[in-house]
């Protein structure tokens, strides 16, 4: 097992560096921090040594090396912190005036499994440290920053999530020590370095953040840059268009986001929807219509499967975001009024190949009613034509639906063709449905449920 090391190296002024000192520290050292822990003037390091992930009795932990007269250092002072630990960052963190440690580790749960979690180190004097506070956060931590992110003049911490997870998660900082709770942003698979830095001269401060395309060792990397905006209100809620269920949405479907402060007019009136996947990409998204609180949009096409984010930007620079989850096929039923009626046509084809095409509910200023479907005679044949989203990527195969306690298979699934993101779902209603009144259809596509709807047939 190999031994890590702390080697400081002074500079000579020319761009060359000479080795000073090297200290032991432990086995695994990943990562450091620069800070003046007992306000003497002078920077002290403080190192985390990671461990050995495949050794019980290697976790790891935390050294601090205090400076000393003429850039010499006290020997190592050593903390456990959890297993593995991994980033630290060092600032105020409970406005006391002496600088704190943050680290990014984990706790081991009765499985053995590593639950994610932040180590703070309170400084009670001259650099030294008690027990951390441990504080729950999601797996994987690796890296771990300090700042204002929401200018209140307390500090704030964000931790990025590697090893297949694709968020960072932010914690605002209260002032005293403690946390709100933690809030996740989607950046990618894998992010694992972050910097901060005002990209764009706003007197904001920003995020760089290091992450790869997918999980695997041969994944390509790239960097992610995250400019801070002003965050307005609480988090928009996405849902399908169709059925206003809350979850899971397809990629090209039709959705609908609802947040308090979203405007079509005003100082703050909505300008654009943007969209960050899971793999980070970025994508632009068409909306639809806007009202006070509700926006209709469409998820891009192309999005990657897994927890993405919305972006929806005002004209005065505010953002409001929303979390949402992007799963292949997310189906939802188009309806009209208020008791789940399906805004379906019927199309009637006669013994000379003549087609009339009818709706099955109309509607007036007082409300919505169903229009009875009409099976006709034995020569005739009646379709009907069910108006969905988040279908699209379903076989026709994997489709059914349940009409009247009859199992049919679809004549057509797939996209409508004239309206973006609207499908398409054609059926043959048998004879055999004559008579059947008010009846629910149940769509079911790749094993998923959508919402159920109404029709009457005479």
């Amino acid at each position: 097992m190999g031994q890590g090391s702390i080697q400081i190296y002074f500079g000579d002024g020319t761009g060359g560096f000479q080795l000073s000192q090297t200290f032991p520290a432990g086995t695994n050292p990943t990562s450091l921090a620069i800070s003046d822990l007992n306000e003497d003037g002078h920077p002290d390091v403080v190192v985390v040594d990671s461990g050995q992930f495949d050794q019980a009795s290697q976790t790891g932990g935390v050294f601090v090396l205090l400076s000393q007269a003429g850039g010499t250092f006290a020997d190592p002072v050593s903390f456990a912190a959890g297993t593995n630990p991994a980033g630290v960052a060092a600032g105020d963190l409970n406005g006391d005036g002496k600088p704190d440690l943050a680290v990014a580790t984990s706790t081991l749960d009765a499985s053995g499994f590593p639950n994610g979690t932040l180590a703070i180190f309170f400084n009670q004097d001259q650099g030294t440290f008690g027990a951390p506070t441990m504080i729950p956060i999601d797996s994987g931590p690796v890296a771990i920053a300090i700042t204002d992110v929401n200018l209140d003049g307390v500090p704030d911490l964000i931790v990025s999530n590697c090893c297949g997870f694709n968020d960072l998660n932010v914690l605002l900082g209260n002032g005293d020590g403690t946390f709100q709770p933690l809030e996740e942003v989607p950046v990618g698979v894998s992010p694992q370095g972050l910097a901060i830095a005002d990209f764009d001269g706003n007197g904001k401060p920003d995020l760089a953040i290091a992450a790869s395309a997918a999980g695997g060792i041969a994944s390509s990397g790239y960097v992610t840059v995250l400019l801070n905006a002003p965050l307005i209100g609480p988090p928009v809620v996405t849902v399908n268009a169709g059925s206003y269920i809350r979850g899971a949405v397809a990629p090209g479907s039709i959705v609908a986001g609802f947040g308090g402060t979203l405007a079509p007019s005003g100082a703050s009136a909505l300008q654009q929807v943007g969209f960050f996947d899971s793999a980070g990409n970025t994508f632009v998204s068409t909306i639809f219509s806007t009202n006070a609180g509700q926006v209709d949009y469409q998820i891009p096409a192309t999005v990657a499967l897994g927890n993405g984010t919305a972006f929806f930007f005002g004209s005065d620079g505010s953002v409001v975001l929303g979390s949402v989850n992007i799963v292949p096929v997310a189906p939802g039923i188009f309806t009209v009024g208020s008791n789940s009626l399906a805004a379906a046509q019927v199309v009637t084809t006669d013994a000379n190949n003549e087609q009339i095409t009818t709706s099955t509910a109309t509607c007036t200023s007082t409300g919505c009613v169903a229009v009875p479907i009409n099976l006709g005679s034995a020569s005739e044949q009646v379709f009907l034509l069910l108006f969905a989203t988040g279908i699209r990527a379903a076989q026709q195969s994997q489709v059914t639906l349940q009409i009247g306690g009859m199992t049919l298979t679809p004549a057509y699934v797939g996209p409508q063709g004239t309206f973006d993101g609207l499908d398409q779902i054609n059926v043959k209603l048998p004879s055999t449905l004559k008579g059947s009144g008010d009846v629910i259809v149940q769509v079911t596509a790749a094993g998923k449920k959508a919402n159920p709807v109404h029709i009457t047939i005479k």
